[in-house]
């Protein structure tokens, strides 16, 4: 780790030395201004701290203070003021300062000040490794594709990152709703906030306002205490609510309320400090015109809207991501990547994968599970990936569902497959046209097959 460096800016020789001296016992690298020209000229991005009188040669040093701040926000400010001069000190530290200290300079005070900006130094460094690390692992170059669907959602997760409008994802289940919520947050002003995030699907309309929400003591808690809900956790940041769709309908309004809620007698600027990305497999748009989602909410969450491609439209990509993960797999196991079979390579390019993403990368996984060679053929798919020329293949239903939500899941990708079109989908689940409509019904999804696109960023 770096060694701490430290600006004295003095107009004084020999008390610059007297401090340097100090400074330098305390293991920490020393540069000199004699003037607030020259310490702003002579300005470094890797200085952690400045000692500096609180005015040299009529000009003050809070002004000085303000101007580097403004290029370096992190660093500490010590400010020396003549002891009868206290009143410089807390205006010092109203405007920003860590501390002031008196003259005559009490040296073990000094001393004290240092190791606590050293303790302090270590702690930003740490931050500043793990968040290098963190961008690393979340930059847009993680979404791996050349197609242009792909390209386009680039351009969109970038254009996100950069506005302070709430960001609705949408795309099938597998497509990555989730790790681009991550990178719009991540790469955005909020960055150094919170990500929260919320999965609505799975839980009750009581304990979903229990997590949005919070609880206390006498309230909905079923064994007393307390809890903070996910929106306040989220202040200064981001909230991610996945399955957004799935919000009852007295949620959307406490939701509403709660995103649009203002300070007593203060400006629009006083609303709550979240910004909001939520992500849908379903059209939301569409489901705010039928009356079935609140147009208010989706209009304050839809500021900007993110549409994720499926694989089958984007097969030149379905390569690249699987060699990534094969890559990746094998770097976790320690072992070499082995080489695919001509009959493997046609069969993953063709497949649909309605699991999208999610199922390439699980398929991947599991064959090199069951493989140790140095090769990996068509023969070492899981027996749960169907050749796509097969009648019903191109169906996925993840492990732990229960039986209706399997039979909703069939209806939903029967619908995708056919391109909503209820004859085709109806034969393809081998039901009559009036069973799948009275099925519609009771799930409230009347209309799938004519709700309109998403609208995407320009």
């Amino acid at each position: 780790m770096a060694t701490p460096l430290i600006m004295i800016v003095d107009d004084r020789p020999a008390d610059q030395l007297a401090v340097a001296s100090i400074v330098r016992e305390e293991d920490c690298q020393v540069l000199f201004a004699e003037e607030f020209k020259q310490a702003l000229a002579a300005f470094r991005s890797d200085v952690d701290v400045v000692i500096c009188r609180a005015e040299i040669a009529g000009t003050g040093g809070v002004e000085f203070m303000g101007q580097w701040l403004a290029r370096r926000s992190d660093a500490s400010f010590f400010f020396l003021v003549d002891r009868d001069n206290s009143r410089a000190g807390r205006q010092a530290m109203k405007a920003g300062a860590s501390g002031y200290l008196h003259e005559p300079i009490d040296f073990d005070e000094l001393r004290a000040w240092i190791r606590q900006s050293r303790t302090q130094h270590a702690k930003t460094q740490r931050l500043r490794e793990l968040q290098l690390r963190l961008d690393k692992r979340l930059g847009f170059e993680t979404l791996i594709g050349q197609s242009n669907a792909m390209r386009l959602v680039v351009e969109q997760a970038r254009a996100a990152a950069e506005s302070t409008s709430g960001a609705l994802i949408s795309g099938e289940p597998g497509t990555g709703k989730s790790l681009v919520a991550e990178l719009i947050h991540q790469n955005s002003r909020r960055r150094s906030g919170p990500f929260v995030t919320f999965q609505v699907r799975g839980f009750s309309v009581r304990q979903v306002e229990q997590e949005l929400f919070g609880f206390f003591n006498g309230g909905m808690a079923p064994l007393g205490g307390a809890r903070i809900g996910r929106l306040d956790e989220a202040v200064g940041g981001s909230l991610f609510i996945n399955d957004i769709a799935d919000l009852a309908a007295v949620t959307q309004a406490r939701l509403l309320r709660a995103f649009e809620r203002r300070l007593p007698g203060g400006p629009p600027a006083g609303a709550i400090d979240v910004r909001s990305i939520v992500a849908t497999k379903r059209k939301l748009d569409a489901l705010a015109a039928e009356g079935r989602f609140s147009s208010a909410l989706y209009r304050r969450l839809s500021g900007i809207n993110l549409r994720l491609p499926p694989l089958r439209e984007r097969r030149e990509d379905i390569p690249l991501l699987f060699n990534h993960f094969l890559q990746q797999a094998c770097d976790v196991e320690r072992r070499p990547v082995p080489s695919l079979e001509a009959e493997l390579i046609r069969f993953i390019e063709r497949f649909d994968w309605p699991g999208n993403v999610r199922q390439l990368r699980d398929c991947v996984e599991s064959m090199l599970a069951m493989n140790k060679s140095d090769s990996l053929s068509f023969n070492d798919l899981p027996a749960r990936i169907d050749d796509p020329a097969e009648p019903g293949a191109g169906m996925y239903f993840p492990a732990g569902m229960s039986l209706a939500e399997l039979e909703r899941s069939a209806v939903e990708q029967a619908l995708t497959h056919c391109d909503g079109n209820r004859t085709r989908a109806a034969d393809r689940l081998g039901i009559s046209v009036r069973t799948l409509q009275r099925k519609l019904k009771s799930w409230s999804l009347e209309g799938l097959e004519t709700e309109p696109a998403f609208r995407e960023v320009n």
